[in-house]
């Protein structure tokens, strides 16, 4: 192990969640239920944890640079996401037959429409597998 990141340093996280009539609830662990959403991270090197919190940091009422932490989380979620296995809902065809979801492609828009538990799972779970930030 190195003390020094390189590009293709990845953490990987997994969110496991079961969704019924629209509800999501997130587990901890899988069940025989649950479906699993794999998401690979790249691993913050110096520079880049300087950047975050930059990008991070906001004036208080008093002009001070404060550390606005749900901002933090938000840019590590989109500036260290690499990709993931999401795919869209199974169908069915007219016959019945089920057509396999489709990849979705790992974007800034499709980040930012996941569901608010899903997201925060994600995030909560990527804190501790990439250290402290600041």
């Amino acid at each position: 192990m190195s003390i020094f990141v390189k590009n293709d340093d990845v953490v990987d996280v997994e969110v496991h969640y079961t969704e019924e009539n629209g509800n999501i609830d997130v587990l901890e662990q899988p069940s025989d239920k649950s479906v699993t959403l794999k998401i690979k991270f790249r691993r913050p090197d110096f520079s880049i944890s300087q950047r975050l919190v930059a990008s991070s940091t906001t004036l208080d009422q008093s002009g001070n640079p404060s550390v606005n932490l749900l901002m933090l989380q938000n840019n590590m979620l989109y500036f260290l996401a690499k990709e993931w296995d999401a795919k869209e809902p199974d169908t069915k065809d007219g016959a019945g037959e089920v057509i396999k979801g489709k990849s979705v492609e790992m974007n800034a828009e499709n980040i930012g429409n996941l569901r608010v538990e899903i997201a925060r799972a994600i995030v909560a779970k990527l804190i501790p597998v990439v250290g402290q930030i600041i």
